[in-house]
């Protein structure tokens, strides 16, 4: 009888771990909402409650609003220019708590110099302009704004070796070092740490999913390190050259390219390839580090925007001919 019990709860255990391990992993199919054009290149996807946004760096009609239900139709566009009524290098802001969107609103960054609250209506988009006044930060991209602090990466070199950094007005700029940091990188500056950055104030928490190397980090609003998850079984570090001072971002492996931030969830897109040619990879964690899932796309995905619902997400996928097609997967 006691050999039959331990028999039962073998079984069960066994179970219970392979059920945990399909929830932990599964694979995605997409749905195509829209086929890609080779003379149009898109650079960033996004969502409101309505509407799917698009940016568009190389085209007139710079950002591109579709109507969920009839994709076909561009609904809202905004134009190419400079001035004060055109966008030059849109892109979508990642996080702010400071000043949400509304129900069909959305954040835009352009030319690293100028938050923008956009705003869809019956048939065009409104938006509110404002300057970055922190000049630090100027310029930077993966901004995210909370009540007190402005998050972002600067995309110039600087003489520091820190991942990112966050400032206001009164206080200045705060550089956050990287955990652990390996004195072969220091020379390299911000570039090898180079981080896919996204903000939670609601979680305390600060996620940097690094370029070059398989690890992400996860620090509080003030910078202090907390903990880092590892992807895959050995390290993957940036290659060097010119004496070990510089990363030879075309040689060395690209391991998460793109972040995407819910209530609940850090989005984290990996490609683990040198030349973008590998199908993507998903990580789903906790806002505290902790691995909840692992998705495998079906394509190469080059950006990501989710539901807040953490139900389905809308994604840029390179097809064979190298155009980028839209394409929509349930989680």
């Amino acid at each position: 009888m006691r050999v039959l019990y331990g028999i039962i709860v073998f079984f069960a255990l066994f179970l219970l771990a392979c059920s945990d391990a399909e929830r932990e992993e599964k694979r995605l199919e997409g749905n195509l909402l829209m086929k890609g054009d080779s003379g149009v290149c898109y650079d960033g996807i996004g969502l409101t409650e309505s509407y799917l946004v698009l940016l568009a760096r190389g085209c007139d009609t710079i950002i591109q609003v579709f109507d969920k239900d009839d994709l076909s139709h561009l609904h809202a566009f905004a134009l190419k220019g400079y001035g004060a009524t055109y966008f030059s290098n849109p892109e979508f802001m990642k996080s702010n708590t400071k000043e949400p969107a509304g129900k069909d609103e959305f954040w835009i960054v352009d030319n690293q110099l100028t938050f923008n609250k956009m705003q869809v209506l019956a048939d065009s988009l409104r938006f509110d302009r404002k300057y970055i006044l922190i000049p630090e930060l100027v310029p930077s991209t993966h901004y995210n704004v909370t009540t007190k602090e402005v998050y972002a990466v600067p995309i110039v070199e600087k003489n520091v070796y820190g991942p990112f950094c966050y400032a206001n007005r009164e206080e200045g700029i705060y550089w956050v070092e990287p955990p652990k940091v390996a004195r072969t990188y220091r020379s390299c500056k911000h570039v090898a740490y180079l981080p896919n950055l996204c903000v939670n104030e609601r979680q305390n928490s600060v996620v940097a999913a690094l370029r070059f190397f398989n690890q992400i980090d996860f620090y509080d609003l003030k910078g202090t390190y907390q903990r880092s998850f590892t992807y895959g079984k050995e390290p993957i570090v940036p290659l060097l050259k010119k004496n070990d001072t510089q990363v030879d971002v075309l040689g060395t492996t690209k391991c998460f390219i793109d972040i995407f931030g819910t209530d609940r969830y850090v989005y984290c897109l990996y490609d683990g390839s040198v030349d973008f040619s590998n199908l993507s990879t998903l990580l789903v964690l906790s806002w505290d580090g902790q691995l909840k899932k692992r998705l495998n796309f079906d394509r190469s995905i080059k950006r990501i925007a989710v539901d807040p619902s953490d139900g389905f997400l809308v994604a840029l996928a390179l097809d064979e001919s190298g155009a980028l097609d839209v394409v929509k997967y349930l989680l």
